[in-house]
Formats: C-alpha cells, sequence, structure tokens
C-alpha cells in the first residue's frame, strides 16, 4: 500500500514537473512581448515558484523510506526462545 502511494505521488510530481516547464515557458514568452503585463506574469511566476517548491517536498518525503514501518516490522520479528531464556536446561 505505501509503495503504490508512493508511485502515485511520484506519477503526480512528473506531471507537475512538465506542468511546470510549460507554465514556466508561458511566463517567459508573456515577458518577452512589448505590451506584457510584467506585473502579473511576475506575480504567477512567484506563484509558480513557490508551487513548485512544495511538490518537490512531498516528492522528497515519498522517496524517504519509512522508519515507523521498518521499527514495526522489527519489533513484530519472532524472537527465538533460546533468546529469551539464556539459562541451558
Amino acid at each position: 500500500m505505501l509503495r503504490e502511494a508512493t508511485n502515485r505521488i511520484t506519477r503526480t510530481a512528473n506531471d507537475a514537473v512538465h506542468a511546470y516547464r510549460r507554465a514556466s515557458r508561458a511566463i517567459k514568452t508573456e515577458l518577452e512581448r512589448p505590451d506584457a503585463n510584467v506585473e502579473t506574469a511576475e506575480l504567477m511566476r512567484t506563484r509558480l515558484d513557490e508551487a513548485r517548491a512544495r511538490v518537490l517536498e512531498a516528492l522528497a518525503v515519498a522517496n524517504e523510506r519509512y522508519p515507523q514501518v521498518e521499527n514495526d516490522a522489527a519489533s513484530a520479528a519472532p524472537s527465538s526462545p533460546a533468546a529469551e531464556d539464556p539459562t541451558p536446561d
């Protein structure tokens, strides 16, 4: 279940990267126009950069290991009876 969630986050982040590139090119094109609305384009660039940072942060979190799950699995592992009682029979 965690792997599927991580894969979905990764796919969504990849889609967001492509959308970021398209939007970034559109802003650049707008700024190159002689009658450009510079203030609006710069505001959009700021918002776009903030959104990109949030997506990258989510992707970084999704790519981390899940230490709580690993700790739970280690503590749930059965122990041998010899390890529990060190005195010989």
